[in-house]
C-alpha cells in the first residue's frame, strides 16, 4: 500500500490549490506521499508496535503504538546528566515500603533512573484535614459489576439515589465507562429528582457545564474520563463525591499487553493503575482548608468479609481513614459537618 501511493503521488496531477489552514499552496499529490511516509514508517516498525483497530461510528482507524515505550521515555527524559527529583502526592501505588517499592508501576513504566541522576522524594501527603471533615462509604451488599453488570447498574442507581438524597445533591458522580455513564443517567432522569441532573458534553469544552454546576449549588454532575483529575470545584457545590464503580483500567491493547508481561497482571498491572485513579478521583473532593463532604464508591468489592486481594492496599492508599458501611451514619457525619459550617 505504501508503495501504491507512493507511486500514485508521483503519476496522478493534481492541481496545487490555496489552503487557508495550511497557509499556503500544496498539491493534492503530497497527501499520497505524505501517507506513504506514514505506511512505510508503520510496516517498518510492526515488529516492535502493538496493532490493533478503533471503530468510530461508521468509520475505523488503525492505530499502532511501540510495544517498549519504557526505553522511548526513559531516553526522552532521563537521558545524559541532568539529575530527576521525582515526588508526588499521587503517583505511588502503595502506601507502604521503601521509596521504590511504592513508586514501582511509575518506574515500571517510565524507566525512571534509580541511580546518581534519579532521586525519589517522599510522597507528599495532602495538607487538607481528610479525617475531621470526611468520611468513606462503600457498599457490601451489591451485585458484582462484571459478573452481573444489569443488576449492579440497577441497584447500584438505587443506592445512589439515597446517597444524592443526604446532600440534596451538591454531587459529582465519576464513571470508568462512558456507556455506564449514560444508562445511569437515563435511569435518573426517569426518576424526576429535586435537583438538576447535569452530564458531561462530550467533545466539547466544559467551562459551561462546570459552571452551571458551581452556581446551581444542588445540582449532580456525572462524568468521566478527565473529571477525575481536571477540576477543581471549591464549596458546597461539591459536598459529595460518589464513584460509581472502582476504576480499573478498561482492558485495551497497551494494558493488556502490560499484563501479559507482568508475573501477576491483577496486582502489578490493574490494581496499581485502578489505585492511583482512585486517589486522583476521591481528590476532587477536598480542594482547600475549608472544604468537608462525604464520597461514596459504589462497587461490593472493597467490602471487609471476604476480602479481595488488594483490599488492604487500597484502603491504606485512600487518604481518608473513616469509612463505614451504614448510610445512617454517613447521614448522622454530613449532616454535622453541615451544622458545624452553619
Amino acid at each position: 500500500m505504501a508503495e501504491a501511493l507512493d507511486s500514485l503521488s508521483e503519476n496522478i496531477q493534481v492541481y496545487s490549490s490555496f489552503d487557508l489552514r495550511r497557509g499556503g499552496r500544496y498539491s493534492g499529490a503530497d497527501d499520497f506521499y505524505a501517507k506513504a511516509e506514514e505506511f512505510s514508517d508503520m510496516v517498518s516498525d510492526l515488529g516492535s508496535s502493538l496493532l490493533w483497530i478503533e471503530k468510530r461510528g461508521n468509520s475505523a482507524e488503525l492505530v499502532y503504538c511501540p510495544e517498549n515505550t519504557r526505553d522511548i521515555i526513559s531516553n526522552l527524559y532521563f537521558r545524559g546528566d541532568v539529575c530527576t527529583i521525582l515526588t508526588s502526592a499521587t503517583l505511588t501505588n502503595a502506601a507502604q515500603g521503601s521509596f521504590p517499592e511504592r513508586y514501582a508501576y511509575f518506574i515500571s513504566n517510565t524507566g525512571f533512573p534509580l541511580d546518581e541522576s534519579g532521586f525519589l522524594s517522599e510522597p507528599k501527603p495532602s495538607p487538607f484535614p481528610y479525617d475531621e471533615h470526611a468520611m468513606v462509604y462503600y457498599c457490601d451488599d451489591l451485585p458484582h459489576p462484571r459478573e452481573d453488570h444489569g443488576a449492579f447498574i440497577q441497584r447500584g442507581v438505587e443506592r445512589l439515589i439515597e446517597i444524592l438524597e443526604i446532600s440534596g445533591g451538591k454531587a459529582l458522580v465519576l464513571f470508568t465507562a462512558k456507556t455506564d455513564l449514560e444508562e445511569v443517567c437515563a435511569l435518573l432522569l426517569q426518576r424526576n429528582l429535586p435537583y438538576k441532573i447535569l452530564i458531561q458534553q462530550p467533545g466539547a469544552s466544559q467551562d459551561q457545564v462546570l459552571s452551571e454546576f458551581r452556581n446551581n449549588v444542588d445540582s449532580v454532575l456525572l462524568g468521566t474520563g478527565a473529571y477525575w483529575e481536571g477540576i477543581d470545584i471549591r464549596g458546597k457545590s461539591l459536598s459529595n463525591l460518589v464513584i460509581f464503580r472502582l476504576p480499573f483500567p478498561v482492558p485495551d491493547p497497551i494494558i493488556e499487553h502490560k499484563v501479559s508481561l507482568a508475573k501477576d497482571g491483577l496486582m502489578d498491572v490493574r490494581v496499581p493503575e485502578m489505585i492511583i485513579k482512585l486517589k486522583q478521583g476521591i481528590g476532587r473532593l477536598i480542594r482547600s482548608f475549608s472544604d468537608k463532604g462525604i464520597v461514596s464508591i459504589i462497587d461490593p468489592r472493597l467490602r471487609d468479609q471476604p476480602k479481595e486481594r488488594y483490599h488492604d492496599a487500597v484502603w491504606a492508599s485512600i487518604p481518608i481513614h473513616n469509612r463505614t458501611t451504614s448510610l445512617a451514619e454517613l447521614r448522622g457525619f454530613y449532616h454535622s459537618l453541615m451544622d458545624e459550617a452553619n
